[in-house]
């Protein structure tokens, strides 16, 4: 029960990691057996990413960058992909390799705009993930490794964008002028 109280708190930094609540539900599992076996084997497929809300504070002509932290908690290096929704960002590195017990940081940048109309909330970017076989390079990994139609198993998590409304409103009160 607390888990999800802390999942419902109104700022989004205080709230649990993806990791940490599947931790906590697997803790509860083994003392009260409500948890399958299919649940922890799901959590050994995926990668663990935060933040899963991308915050972008809006300068006016300016770029914004944000940090997303890949981490591997399986036994297999894992290959990722990362979908933009649109030209306006750019994720830096865009495909990789995340080490079984290693972590990864994705640079998400918006390039500059013109005004905070520009940009949209729920913009949505996609991670793709993929168990490896040994002896792949970062270079190596291609579009085509998460293809659904492969054999490969493709997991996919959503990463939604939020712009700061504080920098939007300062933006567009700055517009208004006031006619006597």
């Amino acid at each position: 029960m607390e888990i999800a109280l802390r999942c419902s708190l109104q700022e989004p930094e205080n709230r649990p990691s993806i990791n940490e609540i599947i931790r906590d539900l697997s803790e509860t599992g083994s003392t009260s057996g409500s948890i399958s076996q299919t649940s922890l084997c799901q959590h050994d497929d995926m990668l663990g990413i935060e933040p899963l809300e991308l915050r972008f504070h809006f300068e006016h002509n300016k770029q914004i960058s944000c940090s997303v932290e890949l981490t591997n908690e399986t036994s297999n290096s894992t290959a990722f992909n990362i979908l933009t929704p649109s030209e306006q960002y750019i994720a830096q590195p865009d495909k990789g390799i995340v080490l079984p017990g290693g972590k990864r940081e994705v640079k998400i940048t918006l390039q500059s705009q013109e005004s905070a109309t520009q940009v949209t909330n729920g913009d949505k970017f996609v991670v793709q993930s993929i168990k490896l076989k040994e002896g792949l390079a970062d270079e190596e990994i291609t579009d085509r490794m998460f293809n659904s139609k492969g054999s490969e198993v493709v997991d996919e998590v959503n990463l939604m964008v939020v712009y700061d409304p504080e920098k939007y409103r300062e933006e567009e009160a700055s517009k208004v002028s006031f006619v006597s």
